[in-house]
């Protein structure tokens, strides 16, 4: 093969697949990067065996072919390269990197022993997406997923691909996220998968900086994210492959509250910096206390340390229903309220030992639910 391509994209392509390579000494395959020079394009690749990604381009190829390299090689070296296109050259078992005033050459392995990274066929398309709501909507329930293997299903991000909107919730059983698209055109295959959440991770930080759109394709036991980056053909494709978790989700949607007795509508910004200050005084329970009072037209915030002594602070907001008395984790609650999007945050109550509601008063498509601490 011999492949002549922009440094700046051989660069990203590389410094992109290269997220999923490991270190492996009985599958050496899994520590190197598969090139790929086809018609008019340049692919890179890489695999752990969960998660595949590809990355390609357009190229001027002099030769089509494929070879296996080593993927810190290549990686370390564009970065010195003082041109601004590099050519890629295979010959046998050695390949050749060539820019102004310098050549480079390494050892490769063959192809036929580089893992197969599926390829999503277009009959499998479940949905597109504009990439970065579709990222920015992923990074608010991500975060949410249990970090415990005893129940792997909850271990990743539940998709639900309905006919007009998509559902994507995560929880841990403390707390759940729920974030809801609404589709333009409707959707004819509905879906439900498991996303791993390092494949949830992988989407967030390769694309959610990217204009274009994503199309999702679901097949079996896997699902694939493509990226398009609209008009523009010389931009770069990128593809993210993943393993499913198999396993049912359980139905998280019977424990978010439809009614509440007490609603609350803060500032969210001072709300958290308020939750911050009183969690220097919450000592190892971690706990705040909320008294919600509609006359006092606010929320009085405590909390107390053992060791340190007690914190009390005011917030003023709107304040309708009974009054309520209501202690939380300051952890959950500041994270909760740290994905809300706008100005404000309504605060849903049903009693001191129900789960409440933190939805933003902007969109009411993001919600979050947290369980109280009981006293």
């Amino acid at each position: 093969m011999e492949s002549t391509i922009l440094k700046e994209y051989a660069k990203e392509g590389i410094g992109i697949v290269e997220r999923v390579v490991g270190r492996s000494s009985t599958l050496p395959a899994l520590s190197s990067i598969l090139v790929t020079a086809e018609k008019n394009t340049l692919e890179f690749a890489a695999t752990d065996l969960e998660i595949g990604i590809r990355y390609k381009v357009l190229a001027k190829n002099k030769q089509d072919g494929q070879t296996v390299i080593p993927s810190r090689f290549l990686s370390s070296l564009l970065g010195f390269l003082p041109d601004s296109q590099v050519t890629f050259k295979a010959h046998g078992s050695t390949f050749h990197v060539e820019a102004k005033n310098h050549t480079s050459e390494v050892k490769t392995m063959d192809p036929d022993e580089f893992p197969i990274i599926p390829a999503p066929e277009q009959k499998e398309i479940a949905i597109e997406v504009e990439a970065q709501p579709f990222c920015r909507g992923l990074a608010q329930v991500s975060g949410f997923s249990s970090q415990s293997q005893t129940r792997p299903e909850l271990t990743g991000v539940f998709f639900s691909f309905l006919s007009k909107e998509l559902r994507m919730a995560a929880t841990d059983s403390f707390r759940l996220a729920e974030k809801i698209f609404m589709f333009t055109k409707e959707n004819k295959q509905e879906h439900q998968i498991i996303l791993p959440g390092k494949a949830v991770r992988e989407l967030i930080s390769i694309l959610s900086e990217r204009t274009g759109r994503v199309k999702i394709y679901v097949s079996g036991h896997q699902a694939a994210f493509e990226y398009i980056a609209g008009d523009n053909a010389s931009s770069p494709q990128i593809q993210i492959i993943s393993r499913l978790i198999e396993g049912e989700y359980p139905p998280y949607r019977e424990v978010i509250p439809t009614t509440h007795s007490t609603k609350v509508v803060v500032e969210k910004a001072q709300f958290l910096n308020q939750i911050k200050a009183s969690a220097i005084f919450t000592g190892k329970k971690e706990e705040v206390r909320l008294t919600c009072d509609p006359s006092k037209k606010g929320v009085t915030i405590t909390s107390k340390s053992p060791d340190l002594g007690e914190s009390e602070s005011f917030l003023q907001g709107k304040v309708e229903g009974e009054k309520m008395a209501i202690s939380f984790n300051w952890r959950f609650l500041a994270e909760g309220l740290a994905q809300i999007k706008g100005g404000e945050v309504q605060l849903l109550l049903n009693g001191e030992e129900g789960p409440a509601l933190l939805v933003p008063t902007e969109e009411e498509q993001y919600r979050y639910v947290i369980m109280p601490i009981k006293a």
